[in-house]
């Protein structure tokens, strides 16, 4: 697990997460090498039946799209790691989960039981801005203001 702040009290203002965002791709570039993609995957509790299952066939065939593409090990997927929503599903049904990165504030575990764990931010809103800020490509499944404004940070990117 990555912690990318150590403080929990010291807010991070906007410019201070965006060098956090940077930070986490340049570590995502070494680790993974310059032409790594990363795929944020947003979306709050999800509440329409249909979605579940529109979000668990983008997980699978994501997951087979890498499988059988040269270099898809250099693609990880990024959720915002929402309890019941769209994350938890995804997480679930992208193969082994190895791909899968669940951005969560400093202190907090998924309860997903896959993917890696990543701490960034110091709450919520921190980690969302992140989050914003990181991703080649987003994908959003329902949602409310929350990833409506996580969305708006990657437009305006």
């Amino acid at each position: 697990q990555w912690s990318l702040l150590t403080k929990r009290d010291a807010p991070v203002g906007d410019s201070a997460a965006a060098l956090l965002a940077v930070f986490v791709r340049s570590v995502v570039r070494s680790t993974l090498g310059d032409d790594a993609f990363i795929i944020c995957l947003l979306g709050d509790t999800l509440r329409d039946p249909f979605s579940f299952g529109v979000v668990r066939h983008i997980a699978e065939q994501l997951d087979s799209a890498m499988s059988e593409v040269p270099d898809g090990t250099k693609v990880r997927f990024v959720t915002d790691c929402t309890p019941g929503g769209a994350s938890e599903i995804f997480v679930r049904h992208c193969g082994d989960g190895s791909r899968v990165w669940n951005l969560l504030p400093v202190g907090q575990q998924s309860s997903f039981g896959r993917g890696i764990d990543i701490n960034a931010g110091a709450d919520p809103k921190e980690r969302m801005a992140i989050l914003g800020l990181i991703g080649d490509v987003y994908i959003t499944v329902e949602g409310g203001p929350g990833v409506s404004q996580e969305a708006r940070a990657a437009f305006e990117r």
